[in-house]
């Protein structure tokens, strides 16, 4: 049965661009039954291979059909949903929908599978939908051995009967998870190496540096090394995870905007996305924009520009436009989310800064008095307190990084120098004292002089990591304050 399935994977893989002409009967009958019985499976014992089995819900409407049920002495073991090999499963709505039938009727593994491609879950596993999903199977671009060993693995009778292939199941995702968690952590453990100096490094590097030219460095001409290169030597913060929420059981609807463009079930952009379908279907594409959506739905506007320009760029507006009017055209229609309505994008991009300033300039004055006086300028993503004669102490918030600034700009250029020469003799005591490395300015051949920490991960489109963000930047700016003021005033 091996032989004649990987004969079989073989054919169908030389093959795979005729099936995409094929319908969903035509997919099951040509593709997906032949597969099952090459894997032990008595396709043609409808006691064993149940096709539309029903599933039942707490309410009649929650109810449903799975195209296959896959059953060893009447106990339901695989739920398998079949689509047309043209449908593209990613942005499909019936994901959800098979993994909350599974986990009603206490199926370990279901299946979604177009015929070529074929995805693998764990519907009892917690989180969301997209957790659960543990392997991918696809016929048109793995080797036909691979992918008949892990068809054997998953689907063989004998391995389901003998529970052998959900034991296979829980170790692909278990170590999935074992390696998503070393990818997150390896750039951690490695600033941590390099922020706190450890010792081990340090000799490391001595020793190779010994190794290389013949004479071993100090320790602190490592040291010195490391804290002069520590800013490229660091990996910028990871961004957090932001899985969906996972989804209830039993199942939570959707709205039919959340549906057609595969929206994840947070239910924060389904209302955006509802409107948009009914701006689609009603021609009017020009409304679709940030300022627009963002009014009608009461939804941030971040989250909104966030998500057109996902859209956009995986071309799945495109896509919707389609599939809604039959129009592939009208597509062009639709401003893009960079560029929408002349400086619209622009104008935006201030209010979310002012926003984000305004909940800076709450926190910061709840540590210090520097800025109580002070009040957003509408205008400029900026706020500046004075410390000194020409000096400021500056928060500036930019579109991919925020920063915390010391600005030398007094009228006379080389009084400018001066101080910030004066500044920078006390180099390392003030980046010792601050806790961290700083960026020094001098800009020779222009009058502003500038020290400055640089937050290069951008916060803008998620609002909920603001706070998190906000207080990082108050910590920062309090030490500006305690290292620079009394500084600066002994200089004048």
């Amino acid at each position: 049965m091996k032989l004649q399935l990987l004969d079989f994977v073989s054919k169908t893989k030389a093959k795979a661009e005729q099936f995409k002409k094929y319908d969903e009967i035509e997919t099951k009958q040509a593709m997906i039954l032949p597969i099952l019985q090459f894997l032990g499976w008595e396709v043609w014992d409808t006691e064993e291979v149940k096709p539309e089995h029903p599933v039942e819900g707490k309410k009649s409407a929650e109810g449903g059909r799975v195209d296959y049920c896959l059953r060893i002495k009447g106990k339901s073991e695989i739920f398998l949903e079949v689509k047309r090999p043209s449908e593209d499963l990613d942005r499909h709505p019936h994901q959800e929908q098979l993994l909350d039938y599974s986990f009603r009727e206490g199926v370990d593994i279901a299946i979604l599978s177009n015929g070529i491609a074929w995805w693998f879950y764990l519907p009892r596993k917690k989180g969301h939908w997209k957790e659960r999903k543990f392997y991918a199977i696809d016929i048109g671009q793995q080797g036909a051995d691979e992918i008949v060993e892990k068809f054997n693995q998953l689907l063989c009778k004998q391995n389901v009967q003998s529970g052998e292939a959900l034991k296979n199941a829980e170790f692909i995702l278990k170590e999935q998870d074992r390696q998503k968690k070393i990818s997150q952590t390896l750039p951690k453990a490695w600033n941590k190496l390099i922020g706190e100096r450890d010792p081990a490094l340090i000799d490391l590097l001595a020793e190779i540096t010994e190794s290389i030219c013949g004479f071993r460095p100090e320790i602190k001409d490592a040291e010195e090394f490391i804290r002069k290169n520590e800013g490229r030597l660091l990996f910028p913060p990871t961004p957090p995870d932001r899985p969906p929420s996972g989804i209830k059981e039993p199942h939570r609807p959707r709205s039919q905007g959340a549906d057609i463009f595969g929206l994840k079930p947070s239910g924060k952009l389904a209302p955006v996305d509802a409107l948009m379908v009914e701006l689609i279907q009603n021609g009017r594409y020009t409304d679709i924009n940030t300022d627009f959506l963002s009014k009608q739905t009461g939804v941030d506007f971040g989250y909104i520009r966030g998500h057109l320009q996902r859209l956009e760029k995986e071309g799945i507006m495109a896509r919707v436009v389609k599939e809604l009017t039959g129009n592939e055209a009208n597509a062009s229609l639709i401003p893009s989310a960079y560029k929408a309505r002349g400086t619209a994008v622009e104008t935006l991009l201030r209010e979310i800064q002012q926003q984000f300033l305004e909940g800076l300039l709450q926190k910061i004055n709840a540590k210090t008095n520097l800025f109580s006086k002070k009040k957003l300028d509408t205008v400029t993503p900026y706020i500046c307190t004075g410390i000194g004669k020409g000096v400021y102490l500056v928060y500036r918030i930019l579109k991919d990084k925020s920063r915390v600034e010391l600005s030398i700009y007094l009228s006379d250029r080389i009084k400018n120098k001066a101080i910030f020469d004066a500044l920078y003799i006390q180099k390392d005591a003030i980046e010792k004292e601050i806790g961290f490395p700083l960026e020094w300015n001098r800009k020779d051949e222009q009058r502003e002089s500038l020290i400055r920490k640089t937050f290069n991960e951008s916060c803008l489109d998620f609002p909920d990591i603001w706070a998190e963000f906000q207080d990082k930047m108050v910590d920062a700016m309090v030490k500006f304050e305690k290292a620079f003021q009394p500084r600066v005033k002994s200089i004048e």
